[in-house]
Formats: structure tokens, C-alpha cells, sequence
């Protein structure tokens, strides 16, 4: 099995793969992933992590990232992004954080299926990825011990309540 943890950095998770354009100690593959293509055969890998890197991606280039991503990806391929959610100041304290942030509905638009129904397959939205996108997050302290309702309404509705939102792909065809 090929298994990635994209944009590593110092912190890569055993049993994969590490990927970064700086060489670390974690780094096993030094690559930008903003280059395209990856170092990675089409449908050669079965899981990918991507921890906080997402966000630093320009709007604009997401797609890109995303389509490389579908390319390298397997069928049936799992993805697990965490990212600082929108309503968390997390989203904005890093300068480094690239516009827009990050929201559960972001996830869609890497769904070739939505896009179809949206009308958005034209122009900017011209995208060949399609994963279905299956979203949690991790809640701050105080929340973790409330009902698991209480702590969907308030990741949505409340600042700072979640920590991070955690969005797992899956790629279709």
C-alpha cells in the first residue's frame, strides 16, 4: 500500500510516506506540491493524510491540487484533510493562511457530481477530481464532553468551539 502524508513537515505519521518541498527529518520525498505532476504514477496510491496544508493553498489553486490529487489516487483511494474551520480563529491568526477559509461546503466542489448539478463546469470550474466527502471535527476542550448533537450545532453556529475540521474524501472514478 502506498500511503502519503502530504506537506509533512516535522510531524510525519508513521506507516506513510512523507512529502514536503523542505527536507526534514520526516521528509522521504522532497517535492512542491504546488508543482505539477506529483512524483507519483496515476492510481498508484491507497491513502493520503494532509494535515493543516490545505489552507495554505491560494484559492485559486485548490483545483489544481485537487485534481492532482484524483490523478495519483487509486479508487476507492481515502483522503483526510484537517484544516482550521472558518469560524475558529485558527483561520486567520496564521498569515501564512491563504483566502477564502476553509468551510464544510468547500468540501463539495471536489465532487464532480455536485458540480454537474450546480451548473459549474465551465471556466474556473473546469475540474477532472471527484471524491465524496464525508465531514467531522474535533472540538475544542470545553466541548468534548456535550451531546454529540450539541456539538454539531455549535462547530456550525458558535466561534471557537471546534478545532479543527477534519474531511474525509474518498475518490469515485
Amino acid at each position: 500500500m502506498v500511503k502519503l502524508d502530504l506537506a509533512c513537515g516535522q510531524r510525519k505519521i508513521e506507516g506513510y510516506l512523507g512529502v514536503d518541498k523542505y527536507e526534514t527529518g520526516c521528509t522521504d520525498i522532497v517535492h512542491d506540491l504546488l508543482v505539477y505532476p506529483w512524483p507519483f504514477e496515476d492510481n498508484s496510491v491507497d491513502e493520503v493524510v494532509c494535515v493543516h496544508f490545505l489552507e495554505h493553498i491560494p484559492g485559486r489553486e485548490r483545483p489544481k491540487f485537487m485534481d492532482e490529487l484524483w490523478r495519483v489516487m487509486k479508487v476507492g483511494g481515502k483522503v483526510i484533510f484537517s484544516v482550521p474551520p472558518w469560524n475558529s480563529e485558527r483561520a486567520y491568526q496564521d498569515y501564512t493562511h491563504e483566502w477564502p477559509p476553509l468551510t464544510p461546503s468547500s468540501f463539495a466542489y471536489w465532487d464532480r457530481e455536485w458540480r454537474e448539478k450546480m451548473g459549474l463546469t465551465h471556466g474556473d470550474y473546469e475540474m477532472k477530481c471527484n471524491f465524496r466527502c464525508q465531514l467531522g471535527a474535533n472540538m475544542a476542550e470545553d466541548w468534548k464532553s456535550r451531546a454529540y448533537e450539541v456539538q454539531q450545532f455549535s462547530a456550525k453556529y458558535y466561534v471557537n468551539t471546534s478545532t479543527d475540521l477534519i474531511a474525509n474524501l474518498w475518490k469515485k472514478e
